[in-house]
C-alpha cells in the first residue's frame, strides 16, 4: 500500500558508516520487506550506503523504478534482495505474525484488490502472483558500482560506473 510514492530530485549525504562496513540498514532509501511500486528518480547520493548494502536497497519488493540517479563515492549504489516465489506464498498464506500483518495491509483492513488502490495501482492486485522485477535504469555511479549482483529478474540497462571504486 506504499505504491505510488516518489523520491524526486533530493540530495542524500553521509548515510552509512564512514569505513564502508555494516551489517545492513544503512541505505539512504530502503524499501523493506515487499514494498513495491516506488519511484526513485533524479536524486544525488553522496557517501551513502556501504560496500554490502547499497545507497538504495530493495528488499524483496516488485515494480520499483530506480532511474536517472547519480551516486558519488557510494561503494554500492543499489542492492536488491530476491524473494523467491515460495517466500511470497508464505507471506500471503503463512500463519506467523508477519504473514498476518502483510495480509491485513494488503487484503484485509486495507484491500489492494478494491478501490481506491485497485483503481490507482492496478498492478497491486496481482502482487502475490507477479514475478519480482525491479527496474534499475540510466543511473551513474562515480567512484563505485551500480549493482554487481542483481538477481536475474532485475531489469538493468543504461547504467554506468565511472572512476575507481569508493574507499
Amino acid at each position: 500500500t506504499y505504491a505510488g510514492m516518489k523520491f524526486l530530485y533530493n540530495v542524500w549525504e553521509d548515510c552509512g558508516r564512514a569505513d564502508g562496513f555494516a551489517d545492513c540498514g544503512q541505505a539512504a532509501i530502503r524499501f523493506d520487506g515487499n514494498i513495491s511500486g516506488m519511484t526513485v528518480h533524479g536524486n544525488v547520493f553522496r557517501r551513502a550506503g556501504t560496500c554490502f548494502f547499497g545507497a538504495i536497497n530493495v528488499n524483496g519488493g516488485r515494480n520499483n523504478v530506480i532511474d536517472s540517479n547519480r551516486f558519488e563515492a557510494c561503494p554500492l549504489a543499489v542492492s536488491t534482495f530476491f524473494y523467491p516465489p515460495w517466500h511470497w506464498r508464505k507471506i500471503f498464506e503463512g500463519t506467523d505474525g508477519n504473514a498476518r500483518y502483510v495480509r491485513d495491509q494488503t487484503e484485509g483492513r486495507i484491500d489492494i484488490r478494491r478501490a481506491p488502490y485497485a483503481t490507482a495501482y492496478p498492478r497491486l492486485r496481482a502482487l502475490r502472483y507477479e514475478p519480482q522485477v525491479n527496474f534499475i535504469t540510466r543511473n551513474v555511479s562515480v567512484g563505485g558500482v551500480v549493482d554487481p549482483g542483481c538477481p536475474a529478474p532485475t531489469a538493468l540497462y543504461g547504467n554506468a560506473s565511472i572512476g575507481e571504486k569508493a574507499k
